[in-house]
């Protein structure tokens, strides 16, 4: 089965989000009514959601050692100014 290309995009850029992001944008933006209470919780689920995503961590890489084995490792920080 094919999909467009379109649909593919958005697929995507969709799933690069956390879910609360997508809630909240959808609820503020086809706000039709243009009630202030809708939007401002639509804008408070995007901030939870980037909130949120922004803590998740990230395995780059995993592994598994034999019992005695030796591990070395070096982390490099994302972040210049944060201590490792």
């Amino acid at each position: 089965m094919r999909y467009p290309v379109g649909f593919l995009i958005r697929r995507w850029w969709w799933r690069k989000w956390h879910p609360a992001v997508r809630i909240g944008w959808v609820l503020t933006r086809y706000n039709t009514s243009g009630s202030a209470t809708q939007t401002s919780l639509g804008i408070g689920l995007v901030l939870a959601g980037l909130i949120l995503r922004s803590r998740r961590s990230l395995r780059l890489y995993s592994t598994t050692l034999d019992a005695g084995g030796e591990l070395r490792l070096k982390v490099i920080s994302a972040r210049p100014t944060e201590v490792v």
